[in-house]
């Protein structure tokens, strides 16, 4: 009995670093992908890709900046973007939420436990706002 219980939690105890390693390396991929959607706008007059294809040559380019091992393939299984997404006209956020209620891409397998700040969708929004910043100093001088 003692040693049904003990291959019971050895199991137990292995499915939950396997899910903790897949959360880890699904969040690590989804803030990969939040870079090729912000290096992708950067290129393309701030417009959203319209789908995994319009990413490829930004994967190339985030690539060569990280110097990562990353697999385009993998980053599709492990990443889903919602593409009908406008990040010009998000919902608006609740004041008291620490987290947008919009998603521009999620992990699929979950994510490890982070500040509101470190998430991928915080890092497309951030630098939405920056463009947002430039193009009004720029309305301005004009």
């Amino acid at each position: 009995m003692l040693a049904v219980v003990s291959v019971a939690a050895i199991c137990l105890g292995l499915r939950n670093v396997y899910q903790t390693i897949r959360r880890v390396t699904s969040f690590n991929a989804s803030q990969f992908v939040a870079s090729m959607c912000i290096e992708h706008m950067k290129a393309n007059g701030d417009t959203w890709p319209s789908n995994w294809e319009a990413l490829r040559d930004d994967y190339a380019i985030c690539l060569g900046r990280s110097g990562r091992d990353l697999d385009f393939d993998d980053l599709q299984h492990f990443v889903e973007i919602d593409f009908a997404a406008d990040p010009h006209h998000p919902p608006s956020t609740s004041p008291a939420s620490l987290q947008p209620e919009f998603r521009f891409l999620r992990s699929r397998y979950g994510q490890p436990s982070h500040g509101p700040n470190q998430s991928p969708d915080a890092s497309i929004q951030t630098y939405l706002q920056s463009v947002s910043m430039h193009r009004g100093e720029g309305e301005e001088a004009g």
